[in-house]
């Protein structure tokens, strides 16, 4: 039976993984389908590839068991945190948006299965202890530590902000200035956008796609950026729906190794 449990659980976290995995490679708008940051949406990919590949090992049943159990745990409470918040996406299936309630019943059934295959008290109290006995070791602590930044490193590599701190900044760079913290609904407005180049020859713009149909598709964008210079344009924004706006502009550029630059708009429409 727990294997069968085991086995199930893996296959849905395989699936899971997959299509987060999927989204973030091709979706360049992916954290606001989503409507969670692209950091958080990396490291819900690694903690469930962790989570398959320690299912499938030969690790002790009570050491899998209990993992598995926190991580579920962790997806319950993340899951009713954003039922409650009001979000229309769980975050949890990549480009399959499904509502938090969703996902909620999804985690309480498999904390049902894990508890129907839970280990004896006895059993699993001394395999604990066994643990932190052996856990307890400058080694082990340092191997968990290293595995722990391991994966915050890895899901900052992935965004921009996280490139900067490693030092690796992109050559051009975009910037919105003039946005309201509060729009109103169905009225338009001018946002003022810059694009500046720390690349010494011009940079040619390729073209450039909206999130949203919020966002006018006539965007006056310059077709190149001068050498260590900027550009400036407009973008018209006409909101259709209340709530936290959250938006983004991608300018295609031909620069080596940096194929877009993102403008991201955040404000709240009332």
């Amino acid at each position: 039976m727990a294997r069968v449990v085991f086995f199930l659980i893996g296959c849905l976290l395989c699936v899971t993984a997959f299509l987060k995995l999927w989204m973030l490679m091709t979706d360049p708008f992916a954290d606001i389908s989503a409507q969670m940051p692209r950091t958080l949406l990396w490291t819900a990919f690694f903690i469930e590839l962790f989570a398959v590949i320690l299912l499938f090992s030969r690790y002790d049943f009570e050491l899998k068991w209990a993992a598995i159990f926190l991580i579920f745990a962790g997806f319950w409470v993340f899951s009713l945190t954003r039922w409650v918040m009001g979000y229309t996406s769980c975050g949890c299936s990549g480009g399959i948006l499904l509502p938090p309630w969703v996902s909620l019943i999804v985690n309480t059934a498999m904390i049902g299965l894990l508890i129907l295959v839970r280990p004896k008290a006895p059993v699993l109290v001394a395999t604990f202890s066994r643990w932190s006995s052996e856990f307890n070791t400058v080694q082990n602590r340092g191997r968990a530590l290293a595995f722990v930044v391991a994966i915050l490193l890895l899901a900052m590599a992935q965004t921009e902000t996280g490139l900067g701190f490693f030092g690796l900044a992109p050559g051009v760079t975009g910037r919105v200035a003039d946005l309201p913290k509060k729009l109103d609904i169905g009225k338009a407005v001018e946002i003022h956008a810059t694009l500046k180049s720390r690349i010494d020859q011009p940079v040619s713009i390729l073209g450039f796609s909206r999130s949203c149909t919020c966002i006018a598709d006539s965007l006056n964008v310059p077709r190149s950026i001068p050498p260590m210079g900027q550009v400036e344009f407009s973008i018209r924004v006409t909101p259709h729906q209340t709530g936290r706006f959250r938006q983004r502009v991608i300018c295609y550029v031909n620069v080596p190794g940096q194929n877009s630059v993102p403008l991201d708009l955040d404000s709240f429409v009332r």
